[in-house]
């Protein structure tokens, strides 16, 4: 009978005695690994020579481990007990499946030039549960990334800095809580608790828990700052960008919690999402047949975070007073924040109506 090895249902890397585990993690495997790797669940060992490993580059970690120091090299049956020594020992395109243990006493790692994927193996009751997720993840200390490294993270506390120390740096968090965010990286996160400021070129969140109000984009090689479907527990952020030309996007739900309070330096705010909307009173001006006449019109809600250039539908809820046969409405656009510049043709009398505006392209 060909023997098995699985993850034990108490989270630590089991014997070949041992059962239970779910397919989470090949599941997890398949997404960042191709189509049809190896599941580490259903390997037989045995007929691969007892040698084989479920992904290359794939090494395991255990804080409890029994394994001899002597004997720890990262396969699933030897694990290495530290973080560190499975930095030491990946791959340039490496992937650490982890046991969440708390290894912050370790203290500070600093990444090589590797692209380097921490991922949470299984979940046990250490640590602080992620927000809504009901994972607990693996927590380590600080985390510094050099030479325009790529990292990704699943289920991992770093509860020290995290440091992106050139333009190129970049990281993807999913189910993770970080910490101050150093440097000049750009940060994508999922399902996240953002519990410190941010200092870098750019940063996207979604899903996701912010308890440090202060974003601070240095403009380099990503630029940005965006926010969808995210909460803000300490107030109203403040988003600063070091140069003018910043841009900040917010959805309609982070819109609705605390855009009207934003402290933005350097930058303009946009709402993404459903297409906002207004209702104007727009006084149409007399145009002569064959002329074309411009009229800019003040918004007052929504629509003044478009930037300019924007492209707007604007409906008359009534018919515009012609003064011969040609006449009439042409097209809209933002022309600056706050402004719409509309074109008449003539001939037109002109009077008031009611235009309806929503942005054609609200993004």
């Amino acid at each position: 009978m060909a023997t098995r090895l699985r993850v034990a249902t108490s989270g630590k890397l089991a014997d070949a005695n041992d059962i239970g585990g779910a397919g989470a993690v090949g599941q997890f495997l398949r997404r960042i690994a191709g189509a049809n790797p190896a599941d580490p669940h259903t390997v037989d060992w045995a007929a691969a020579g007892g040698a084989s490993t479920p992904l290359s580059g794939v090494l395991f970690v255990d804080k409890n481990t029994t394994t001899p120091l002597a004997d720890q090299n990262g396969a699933i049956a030897t694990p290495f007990a530290t973080l560190t020594a499975a930095i030491v020992a990946a791959s340039p395109v490496g992937i650490l499946l982890i046991v969440p243990e708390d290894y912050s006493a370790e203290g500070a790692h600093v990444l090589p030039d590797k692209f380097i994927s921490f991922v949470s193996w299984c979940s046990q009751d250490v640590g602080q549960p992620i927000n809504g997720t009901g994972m607990v993840p693996v927590q380590m200390g600080s985390l510094t990334v050099f030479n325009d490294q790529n990292l990704y993270l699943y289920g991992v506390w770093v509860a020290g800095d995290l440091t992106m120390n050139t333009d190129g740096t970049t990281a993807a968090a999913e189910r993770c809580i970080v910490g101050q965010v150093l440097g000049t990286g750009f940060l994508a996160g999922r399902e996240c608790q953002m519990t410190g400021d941010f200092n870098g070129t750019g940063l996207v969140l979604q899903d996701s828990d912010i308890s440090s109000n202060n974003t601070n984009i240095n403009n380099g090689a990503f630029y940005r700052a965006e926010w969808r479907n995210c909460t803000f527990h300490a107030g109203p952020p403040a988003v600063a960008f070091s140069a003018p030309g910043g841009i900040a996007q917010i959805d309609q739900v982070t819109n609705s919690t605390w855009s009207p309070n934003v402290i933005l330096t350097n930058g303009t705010l946009r709402v993404i999402g459903t297409p906002g909307t207004e209702i104007v009173n727009v006084v149409v001006p007399a145009v002569l047949d064959g002329q074309v006449g411009y009229l800019d019109v003040v918004m007052a809600g929504e629509l003044t975070a478009l930037p300019a250039n924007t492209g707007i539908v604007a409906t008359p809820t009534a018919d515009l007073v012609a003064a011969g046969a040609g006449g009439g409405y042409i097209n809209s656009r933002v022309s600056a924040p706050g402004t719409v510049r509309m074109a008449f043709i003539g001939p037109l009398a002109g009077g008031a109506v009611d235009f309806h505006f929503f942005a054609l392209n609200y993004f």
